[in-house]
This record gives C-alpha cells, structure tokens and sequence, in this order.
C-alpha cells in the first residue's frame, strides 16, 4: 500500500453523499492546520504517512467535500461490532 499524492485538485460541484477521491486510511487522520481547505494528512493504510495538499478551484466545491475517508479494515470491524452491540442492547430495552 503506502504511496505518495502531493496534491489533489477536484473541479466538480459535490453531490450529496457522492465522493469521486477514496482516501484508505488509518484512524486518526486529520485536515492540515484543522483547515479542510488546505489538505489531509494521516497514515495509510500499512503505517505510512501522507501529507496531501489541495488546490481548490473557487469555481466549483471545495476539494474536500469531493473526498471520502475509508477507515482501516480493523476499524471497521470494530465499528461494525460496536453496532452489533448498541442493536441488541436496543432490542432487550424494548421487549
């Protein structure tokens, strides 16, 4: 895995929900300078690190809204259990 993107440009207007970038990445990313217009940065998927910059055309939607983040396969299992669990909780409190 692993790889290296300096910079992403995207010059489409968002649809709701519909991203066109996949970004496979470890929990704990985060935009760079808290700032979502600036860039991503985080560790892929196999531990390497990313710093990924955006240039954003103000003539369409900002880069960021065009991006998913696709959480680590062991996150996702978790998540999964975790939904599992808050399910059946529910379950037992309305029977």
């Amino acid at each position: 895995m692993g790889g290296s993107i300096n910079y992403i440009k995207t010059m489409r207007y968002p649809v709701s929900d519909e991203a066109n970038v996949f970004i496979y990445a470890q929990d704990g990313w985060s935009w760079i300078n808290d700032d979502p217009l600036v860039g991503i940065q985080g560790n892929w998927k196999d531990g390497t690190s990313f710093n990924i910059r955006f240039i954003n055309d103000f003539d369409y939607g900002p880069v960021w809204q065009n991006i998913q983040i696709i959480p680590e396969p062991a996150t996702l299992l978790l998540l999964g259990l975790g939904g599992v669990v808050i399910r059946r909780k529910r379950n037992r409190t309305h029977s």
